[in-house]
């Protein structure tokens, strides 16, 4: 799953496909999109632009980008490689799983 939505106010994403503006699809999920970026130009003149957001505001620090963490790297992280007992919710009511 992609988390590029809670990318920063400055980035504009530009359409250079030739489809119709009602079946491009959305500008963080196609790929024929490339994104500038007018806060981190030299000077405060021009742009830069990028096919990739991480790749245009890597050391920004207007950047808010959030990376899901995989299940091997959360309990490295956060439980010291051991197994970790979670809540699980439902419709009928709730219950621990050791995952």
């Amino acid at each position: 799953m992609d988390r590029r939505k809670n990318m920063c106010i400055h980035i504009v994403p530009v359409y250079y496909g030739d489809r119709p503006a009602s079946t491009r699809g959305k500008p963080n999920e196609g790929k024929d999109f490339c994104y500038q970026c007018y806060h981190s130009s030299q000077g405060g003149c021009g742009y830069r632009q990028e096919k990739d957001i991480e790749k245009l505001c890597h050391g920004c620090k207007k950047y808010h980008y959030v990376k899901p963490l995989t299940k091997e790297e959360i309990r490295e992280r956060y439980y010291n490689g051991k197994k970790r007992e979670v809540l699980v919710v439902g419709i009928l009511g709730w219950h621990f799983e050791t995952r």
